[in-house]
This record gives structure tokens, sequence and C-alpha cells, in this order.
């Protein structure tokens, strides 16, 4: 065995008490975004958090205030580009049906 295949084996082997590398959970990778933005319906769109509905919006400011609520504090020039907030419909500029 080459020093090297040993030191991996080594760094892989939980037995000894090391512990092994922080895995990201399975799928999450494919998560949908925790904030989803729904088109506009009578100048309007909802707003979900989490699956949950807690409002409507009328402009990127009330959207905003939605995220401020949920604990989420972005700066405006991040709101669209975001990857927390899934726009249907348009994006943030889309206001009008």
């Amino acid at each position: 065995m080459t020093a090297r295949a040993h030191h991996n084996r080594r760094a892989n082997d939980t037995s000894r008490g090391a512990r092994p590398a922080p895995r990201m959970p399975t799928g999450t990778e494919h998560a949908p975004p925790p904030v989803v933005v729904h088109p506009v319906h009578d100048g309007v769109r909802r707003v979900a958090i989490r699956g949950r509905p807690v409002g409507t919006a009328s402009s990127p400011g009330d959207v905003m205030a939605s995220l401020r609520q949920a604990g989420v504090v972005l700066d405006a020039e991040e709101l669209p580009t975001t990857l927390l907030v899934e726009w249907r419909g348009g994006g943030p500029d889309r206001w009008q049906e």
C-alpha cells in the first residue's frame, strides 16, 4: 500500500474517532426556493413562504416587507437575482396582467 493510499484510508476511517466530512442532505440541491411570488392577478401577486400564503404584493417593496416579516433581509438590488425567491409569471418588474 502506498503512503497516499494509507493516508486516504486513515482519513476515511471513522472507527478511530475521526468524524466524517459533513454532507448536504440528499435532494436539497433540487428543493424549491422558500419564497414564491405568483403571477399577477387583479393587480397583485400572491406571496408564499415555505408553501404558506403570507399576503399579496403590488410592488417589489411589498415582497421585501413580506420577506422581512419572515426574518429574511435582502437589499433591493438582490431581490431580482436571489435564489431564495422564485418569480412566477415574470420577474420583479412585472406588475401588470
